[in-house]
């Protein structure tokens, strides 16, 4: 597999909403759209996070994967990748970092 030059950035930003509280969560999904994900299973996973978010719903790794199989076939649901990502970030103190890097790199205005 290939991956984009942000796949390191978007499972930091995942990562980030996975395992930190909601006035995080709440501010990144104010910011960063889904379009900035590439990588198509980050992409998803990332629009399981809206919708859960849109829902009021708890957000962690197991829900979202819930949440994804209920759009994709449970073989494209990679738990392992998934769980990953709240490994992915060297510190949550720089989610405002990655999401600045990733929309840069996108070419995405605020």
């Amino acid at each position: 597999m290939i991956r984009n030059s942000g796949y390191d950035l978007e499972a930091a930003i995942i990562g980030c909403c996975l395992v930190l509280d909601k006035d995080v969560v709440n501010e990144i999904v104010r910011l960063v759209p889904s379009d900035a994900f590439a990588d198509e299973l980050n992409n998803e996973c990332y629009k399981a996070i809206l919708r859960l978010h849109r829902k009021g719903r708890a957000i962690d790794r197991l829900l979202v994967c819930v949440e994804l199989k209920k759009v994709l076939d449970e073989d494209k649901v990679d738990k392992s990748r998934i769980y990953g990502c709240t490994i992915a970030f060297p510190s949550a103190a720089n989610y405002k970092s990655y999401i600045d890097e990733l929309l840069e790199l996108r070419g995405i205005k605020l």
